[in-house]
């Protein structure tokens, strides 16, 4: 009977330690797992390593939450890009550059830039040639929610819950709001981020398999 019992715990300890991935369903069902494949279609996962792999289409899928802290969002997800992460990053920079402002003054522009995989930003002050505020680090690795966008009058609001580097290098979560002027060029910032929550998710699952 003591062999059976340390068995089980056996059994559910190595389940733990292996299942480290999240996967929730639209549905509000969750799925413990380890993902080891992802296509412009569906994910594959594995319950344990003696265990097939299962498929889950994308269309079903909420959101994964990845064992490093990585979040994906599948919520409107945007279709398949054939850009590399750098190239996504430079339509990034020349979106934000040209096209947001600080959500409380349209005086105040928005300007980007990278720090490896952080999304860099600082608002400005009306001249565009002095620093309003200090850079925040943004990790789109953890978009934890696209929210819609909010449209008044001939402008837009960009709403997303997404974590940042706190002063103590930790990361904490954040609502950024970003005022675009421009309806449509809303809609394709918006996209942009989404693709490289979805490419730096992809990114994290290639690294834990090399």
């Amino acid at each position: 009977m003591v062999i059976k019992f340390c068995f089980i715990l056996l059994i559910l300890n190595f389940s733990s330690t292996f299942a480290q991935d999240i996967i929730y369903l639209n549905g509000k069902k969750t799925i413990n797992a380890k993902i080891v494949e992802t296509d412009n279609e569906s994910i594959k996962y594995l319950h344990n390593p003696n265990r097939p792999t299962f498929t889950v289409p994308r269309s079903e899928i909420k959101e994964i939450n990845f064992e490093n802290g990585a979040v994906e969002v599948f919520r409107n997800v945007p279709p398949p890009s054939s850009l590399s992460i750098e190239q996504l990053k430079s339509k990034i920079l020349e979106k934000i550059n040209s096209y947001t402002f600080d959500a409380k003054s349209t005086t105040r522009p928005y300007r980007a830039s990278f720090e490896g995989d952080y999304l860099k930003l600082w608002i400005m002050r009306s001249r565009g040639d002095e620093p309003y505020s200090k850079p925040i680090l943004f990790d789109f690795s953890r978009a934890y929610d696209f929210q819609d966008i909010s449209y008044r009058s001939n402008e837009a609001f960009i709403n997303i819950f997404v974590g940042f580097l706190d002063k103590k290098g930790k990361v904490d979560k954040v609502k950024l709001v970003i005022r675009v002027l421009e309806k449509e060029q809303a809609e394709k910032i918006v996209t942009l981020l989404k693709t490289y929550n979805r490419l730096l998710a992809e990114k994290s699952i290639r690294i834990e398999k090399s």
